[in-house]
């Protein structure tokens, strides 16, 4: 046999030994389901002079419900409570919040955490409605699951 014959024979039992013969150590993990993840999208409200964003961070897979909020403004002082202005709203049921954890009152930049009891059974939509929030009577933010 010639030297370009056995690099060549060298290189194909090479490769089928790859093939045949590689680890099969995450074979055990292919069948099982893969986790479903829901993910709900940031909604925005910018009317009048206070931008507001709501992210639901953990909704509807946890028991306690967190939506991560943002006001912003040049020329107001963000001086609500916001927990007392904010309810959640699943058909015609009122719910209100458990806690806010983040920045106190003031200042023109604030952020934090609104959390909720889960809704059971899951809706199928939700709306989170603040009111005299930044000079505007009510803002609206809803999502679908």
């Amino acid at each position: 046999m010639t030297k370009g014959k056995l690099i060549i024979t060298l290189l194909g039992l090479g490769l089928l030994g790859l093939i045949f013969f590689r680890p099969k150590a995450d074979l055990g993990r292919q069948n099982l389901p893969l986790e479903e993840t829901k993910t709900l999208p940031q909604k925005v409200d910018s009317q009048g002079e206070v931008f507001v964003g709501i992210l639901p961070k953990n909704v509807p897979d946890s028991e306690i419900w967190e939506f991560e909020v943002t006001l912003d403004t040049h020329s107001l002082e963000l001086s609500e409570d916001l927990p007392k202005l904010t309810r959640l709203w699943v058909e015609e049921k009122e719910y209100v919040p458990l806690s806010w954890e983040g920045d106190p009152p003031g200042d023109h930049h604030r952020e934090g955490i609104l959390k909720f009891n889960k809704i059971s059974p899951s809706p199928k939509e939700i709306k989170l409605k603040m009111t005299d929030v930044g000079r505007i009577s009510e803002r609206l933010f809803s999502w679908e699951f």
